[in-house]
């Protein structure tokens, strides 16, 4: 149970993140990287919308609008690597929301039970601990060398080997540069950290001693 927490609470913040008003607040904040190869802005949003949705487990038809998508110039927008890639990714967003809409559920009907709920909150409260413990670690990662962590968290988490290195030149690196990740890393780990001291509030917080007077009586 502890185990899921630092999971759940990252998954949480995925199924916020991944709508559209994400994508077009990234490219309306200041600072912003623009697209040095020259694409517009409009068709820069629309080619990174496409992608967002392609990613989403409820939009059946997001991959197909996808493999369809062109570029200004009427070439395919993606190559057939970038579309394996994008497919790894919605494998994989599926399977970390599927755990959190079963997951949640199950945990809060072990909650609402008077005989699991010492347990549920044991639980609960070590993974919160143990979710602010990855959180600041994460924050020190990315303050101090943000693309060397996005790399390291790529290999050892989500894909294999190169797959998901692309050139500057190419349209995912084009819509998605580092700035995009690096934000969402930020918001994905203050995210969690909330929800983690949210549960250490829910469950208690910190064990508190009880202090025993003894009273003596004098003859």
């Amino acid at each position: 149970m502890a185990a899921l927490v630092p999971v759940l609470t990252v998954a949480n913040g995925v199924a916020v993140l991944a709508h559209p008003w994400f994508v077009r607040l990234e490219y309306h904040r200041s600072g912003f990287p623009a697209d040095e190869l020259g694409m517009s802005e409009p068709e820069r949003l629309r080619l990174a919308l496409d992608g967002l949705r392609a990613v989403q487990p409820w939009q059946p038809t997001g991959m197909t609008t996808l493999e369809r998508a062109r570029l200004a110039g009427g070439e395919l927008a993606f190559t057939p690597r970038e579309l394996r890639h994008m497919r790894d990714v919605r494998r994989r967003i599926w399977v970390l929301l599927g755990l959190d809409a079963v997951a949640l559920p199950v945990l809060l009907a072990l909650a609402l039970r008077r005989r699991t709920q010492p347990l549920v909150r044991r639980g609960l409260r070590a993974g919160a601990h143990a979710t602010l413990a990855v959180a600041g670690a994460v924050g020190v990662a990315l303050a101090v060398d943000p693309i060397g962590f996005l790399t390291v968290f790529h290999e050892a988490v989500f894909f294999s080997g190169s797959s998901w290195r692309f050139a500057d030149s190419d349209t995912l690196r084009r819509l998605y540069p580092d700035r995009f990740w690096q934000d969402t890393s930020v918001i994905l780990g203050v995210g969690a950290a909330v929800q983690a001291l949210a549960l250490v509030a829910v469950t208690g917080g910190v064990s508190r001693r009880r202090t025993i007077r003894v009273c003596r009586t004098g003859s």
